[in-house]
């Protein structure tokens, strides 16, 4: 089972583009935290 996490520090970073590329390669769990 892959587990991924996502971050970004400011606005300017998008939090989506990092959980869809987690998507991409099946990870059964994200976290994210901004």
């Amino acid at each position: 089972m892959l587990v991924g996490y996502a971050r970004v520090s400011t606005e300017e970073q998008n939090l989506n583009l990092q959980r869809d590329a987690l998507a991409q390669v099946d990870c059964a769990q994200i976290s994210a935290m901004r």
